[in-house]
């Protein structure tokens, strides 16, 4: 009887190791982004995820012999079926206080930075928040980005906040001038440059940085337990050591956030 119900046990396990991880992202060049030939709809089907985060995943999955898939969908959808449990993962997250209530915060992977950009035309060159006075500032969100705005317009008076639905849409209104003469984006720098060349943006420049920051992977906490979210980070940890993930990131032009020990 207790074989029996010890080789049960074992099956049990093994269907459940079995079944595929699912994580969620965001259309993020060049990050990530959705496979060529697919588009990501507000309300339409996901598209299957593409860039150097999906390359990442897909290795350690393998080290593990875990079934995963990628999937794209506006950032909105994914951040509310990964906080609700519904997904194993989701990414490019930052490790702050909102983020670890719902997700297991994977080591960081990548090093990019928040810069502010305004039209050519303007005279503001970031050094400090102060500098950013009088200034209406156009950021995407909900998002990390929208949170260190936050946090910056405290300490500069009279700035305001006008809250995007996507990058692209704050980097088009940004060169249109519709955040008008005293206005500014934030956002991050490799997403901005990447998204002024795809849109042939001329009107556009960048006037400061504002802090690193860093990326990685947030696993469910609902969905996924302590144990295999350590060997999961475990497996990002050997890839980071062997070299894999600075060689595919270096492939994209970012730069590898330092390998923690």
């Amino acid at each position: 009887m207790r074989l029996c119900f010890f080789i049960l046990m074992v099956l049990c396990t093994l269907q459940v190791q079995a079944e595929p991880w699912r994580f969620v992202t965001e259309d993020f060049p060049p990050f990530t982004y959705p496979l060529e030939g697919q588009r990501v709809a507000l309300d339409g089907p996901a598209a299957q995820g593409a860039g150097p985060f999906v390359e990442i995943i897909e290795l350690a999955c393998q080290r593990l012999k875990q079934a995963c898939s990628v999937e794209v969908l506006p950032w909105r959808r994914a951040l509310s079926l990964a906080e609700e449990g519904k997904v194993e993962g989701i990414f490019t997250v930052v490790d702050n206080p909102q983020r670890q209530y719902y997700f297991h915060i994977s080591r960081m992977l990548v090093t990019a930075h928040y810069s502010l950009f305004t039209g050519q035309d303007s005279a503001l060159v970031y050094r400090q928040a102060t500098d950013l006075k009088g200034y209406h500032i156009g950021v995407y969100g909900p998002s990390g980005t929208a949170m260190i705005l936050e946090e910056l317009l405290k300490k500069a008076e009279d700035a305001t906040m006008e809250m995007e639905t996507d990058n692209p849409r704050v980097l088009r209104k940004l060169a249109a001038g519709r955040y008008g003469a005293r206005g500014a984006v934030l956002m991050n720098r490799d997403v901005a440059l990447y998204l002024q060349q795809q849109l042939q943006l001329e009107n556009v420049r960048e006037a400061g940085t504002v802090q690193p920051i860093h990326y990685g992977i947030g696993l469910s906490r609902a969905r996924v337990s302590r144990d295999a979210f350590e060997a999961f980070d475990r497996a990002l940890g050997e890839l980071q050591r062997r070299g894999e993930v600075a060689a595919i990131l270096t492939r994209y032009g970012l730069q590898p956030a330092q390998a923690q020990k």
